[in-house]
């Protein structure tokens, strides 16, 4: 682009495309390297880009042209509207995150806009490692990480308890007899005192929950 040319525009820019300047480096200096920030002067769409931090992302400089969603917002001009985390491609086909947001004179006509372009690349390829380092076998056995055998023998009961779905007060003989069953294949006898406190859960005697093993 010529020096001479983009000077004499610079001095007709609308102030607050001017203000706006230092604004696009201190944004991409605070998201950092993956975020390209762009603002944009739409009196000339084949050399628009007036500032651009983290220009890498699209391979872009100074005195770039607008793009097609710019070029369609002039068209439009006052019944144009922001468009927000659309998705986007770069030439190279990496995915981007983009947000065009219209700048207006005290008219209300579009005299810029500042777009915003994060790339996706990285970000999606950590996403794929967080998904298959969280990821679990469906239909696998549940445990509770109990810091003491008390404890376990307690979630154990709990967990008897509540596949009945009654309070131990209102279960039946058959009911009880089934808690009892499912705890004693859990190993929760192999717990010392674990006899004793089923049968205080329950309601009934130490020898109840003895006999509702036969």
């Amino acid at each position: 682009m010529d020096t001479a040319a983009a000077k004499a525009r610079a001095r007709g820019r609308h102030p607050l495309l001017t203000a706006l300047i230092p604004v696009v480096e201190g944004l991409g200096k605070t998201f950092g390297r993956y975020t390209e920030v762009v603002l944009h002067d739409i009196s000339d769409p084949e050399h628009s880009i007036i500032a651009i931090a983290n220009g890498e992302v699209s391979g872009r400089t100074l005195g770039g042209p607008m793009t097609e969603v710019g070029l369609k917002m002039i068209r439009a001009s006052q019944g144009a509207q922001d468009i927000l985390n659309y998705g986007n491609y770069t030439r190279d086909g990496r995915k981007l995150k983009s947000s065009t947001i219209l700048l207006r004179d005290e008219t209300g006509e579009v005299i810029g806009c500042l777009c915003i372009n994060v790339d996706l690349t990285e970000m999606s390829a950590a996403e794929r490692v967080l998904q298959e380092y969280c990821r679990v076998e469906e239909g696998g056995p549940t445990e509770t990480l109990a810091t003491s055998v008390n404890d376990v023998l307690e979630h154990l009961v709990e967990q008897a308890v509540a596949d009945v779905g009654k309070a131990p007060a209102h279960m039946t003989r058959e009911e009880k007899i089934q808690v009892v069953k499912t705890l004693e294949k859990q190993g929760a006898f192999l717990i010392r005192g674990a006899a004793e406190y089923i049968a205080k859960t329950l309601g009934v005697s130490r020898y109840t929950v003895y006999n509702y093993l036969d």
